[in-house]
């Protein structure tokens, strides 16, 4: 049985089947009460899903509803939870009849737009990770990642009977239930892998989402299964230590002898010109690290935006559905330190 946690009026599920992950908590009762439902309706198809909510993109900080990936299938979503019978196009603004005739103009920008213009700021930013990252496929024929992708304004709960929305090959308008049919049907798909996406996740800096049951986790397992995900996430993609000079107190050492006696230390500090090899060699301490019954943690200085907790809550948040505060806490418990890079 799923362990669940009731928020307010939404009932988020600890489901075996779908990972959330987001930039922040939603705010807005739609958007909550969209993403238990379709976790709750993933869930019981027993459809393994990945949910990307509430996030901005890097390149153009277009915000972004939801982007949900199935195993055949990935989609972007806007969410509009308008009311009444609908009309409009694929510019201007969209209007809603009420049950009594009258209309009333929707003062929300154009829906068809905003979902559009947001398809292809996610396009853009699986680009430019795609370009970054060693072995991450990309389009065939010089196609853009928009073309792999579904995106879809999404009237939730439903789009009224009679409603003239544009419905097109560039952005479908579907009512929720007709979402979730598309959604678990085969379509349009990335030819990524879990890891891929796991990459692309924390290239956005996206916070794993997971409604706790008040019950403290056990701290062995909890830095067992933190240290297997990040050595599973980041040694594919490390190459072997190179050996490349340097200092170490003011003695010159081999950077693949610089591993074993940073190991432990309170602090350290990697000076050196870019491309001098600093994140390569952090790297392979970190990894050394897990072998040495410590916890290591890589936060990205870049990603800092004044609070320290944040930022730490974003670099775990791939590898452990708990907070930073919780695993260090499991660290100190089981008498593993935590250095931090």
């Amino acid at each position: 049985m799923p362990q669940l946690e009731r928020r307010g009026a939404v009932c988020i599920t600890m489901s075996k089947y779908v990972e959330i992950f987001w930039g922040e908590e939603p705010e807005y009762e739609s958007e909550k009460q969209f993403l238990a439902r379709v976790e709750a309706d993933l869930n019981a198809q027993g459809v393994r899903a990945t949910i990307l909510a509430n996030f901005h993109t890097r390149r153009s900080s277009r915000q972004i509803d939801f982007f949900v990936v199935t195993p055949n299938h990935a989609c972007h979503v806007e969410l509009k939870s308008f009311s009444g019978v609908l009309r409009g196009g694929t510019n201007g603004s969209w209007s809603a009849v009420k049950p009594d005739g009258t209309h009333v103009d929707i003062e929300q920008g154009n829906p068809y737009t905003q979902a559009l213009t947001a398809k292809f700021a996610i396009s853009d930013d699986m680009n430019v990770f795609a370009r970054d990252t060693p072995g991450v496929p990309r389009p065939s024929g010089g196609k853009r990642f928009y073309t792999q992708f579904d995106c879809v304004v999404c009237v939730f709960p439903n789009l009224a009977a009679g409603s003239e929305v544009p419905s097109d090959y560039k952005v479908k308008t579907l009512g929720y239930p007709d979402f979730l049919k598309s959604i678990v049907s085969p379509g349009p798909r990335p030819q990524w892998s879990g890891d891929h996406w796991t990459a692309f996740i924390t290239n956005l800096a996206l916070v794993r989402a997971a409604a706790t049951t008040g019950q403290p986790a056990d701290a062995d397992s909890l830095i067992k299964d933190y240290g297997d995900r990040f050595k599973d996430f980041h040694s594919p993609r490390l190459h072997e230590l190179v050996a490349t000079p340097a200092t170490l107190d003011g003695t010159m050492v081999s950077s693949v002898g610089l591993v074993d006696r940073l190991i432990g230390t309170t602090s350290a500090q990697i000076l050196g010109p870019a491309g001098s090899g600093k994140s390569h060699l952090a790297k392979h301490i970190m990894l050394a690290a897990l072998s040495h019954a410590s916890v290591p943690i890589l936060a990205r200085a870049g990603l800092y935006g004044g609070r320290l907790s944040a930022l730490l809550d974003r670099s775990v948040a791939p590898f452990v559905a708990r907070t930073a505060n919780e695993l260090l806490k499991a660290a100190a418990a089981t008498g593993s330190c935590h250095p931090a890079a």
